[in-house]
């Protein structure tokens, strides 16, 4: 029998652990730890802090200046309007993370001598989902920017995953299963939040990970 703590504690860790403030933060690992392109890519702390800085405490740091403002009214932005101000400072902030992997700090080179960086394919997903979001705001649409960002990181890891090796293994399969576990976690806890509604809840799966599929189509045809 599950008892309530552990409810509260699964709704906890989907709510914050799930938030897409911290996605950067788990690709970034990802690719720092796991095996990719059949090589071992060596991250750094300056990299991992710039990230942990401009993705997560800065728009934090900002909120209060919003706040102030009257531009938003809770750190939940249920208002569709409130969503702007936040969508369009993290939207410069993702280009900014895109520009320094890009000329600052290029280490993450793709194979065969491309100039595109597999890190950097990320975060131009992470953007063009900020851009679609903030658009959709603009029409009067709120869509789950959890549900965006996990999406938007368990596609991109599996296509990335994928496309490393021509042979299915069980890692693969495990790593499918445990993100459509963690995507299906997230949506179910912020429906019970009475955070969104089942179409709000899809669009922001499908603007998620269809951002990604588009950043990868791109990156590869560079």
């Amino acid at each position: 029998m599950v008892k309530p703590w552990q409810i509260n504690t699964l709704e906890f860790i989907g709510n914050y652990f799930g938030h897409p403030l911290f996605m950067p933060l788990y690709a970034y690992g990802f690719y720092c730890l796991a095996p990719h392109n059949n090589q071992s890519l060596q991250g750094n702390w300056m990299d991992f802090t710039l990230i942990f800085l401009m993705l997560v405490v800065f728009p934090l740091l900002v909120y209060p200046i919003l706040l102030k403002a009257k531009k938003v009214q809770s750190i939940h932005l249920k208002n569709i309007r409130e969503r702007l101000w936040p969508l369009g400072i993290n939207f410069v902030l993702w280009l900014s993370i895109i520009y320094h992997f890009t000329t600052v700090s290029p280490q993450f080179q793709a194979d065969e001598g491309h100039n595109t960086l597999s890190l950097v394919a990320f975060f131009l997903g992470g953007a063009i989902s900020i851009l679609t979001a903030l658009i959709m705001a603009v029409l009067s649409h709120k869509s789950s920017l959890h549900m965006m960002g996990i999406s938007g990181l368990v596609v991109h890891l599996i296509l990335t995953d994928l496309n490393d090796s021509t042979i299915l293994t069980e890692s693969h399969l495990l790593l499918v299963i445990s993100g459509m576990v963690a995507i299906f976690w997230v949506g179910i806890v912020r429906y019970k939040a009475k955070a969104h509604n089942i179409v709000e809840l899809l669009t922001g799966f499908a603007v998620g990970g269809l951002s990604q599929i588009l950043a990868l189509s791109l990156s590869q045809n560079l």
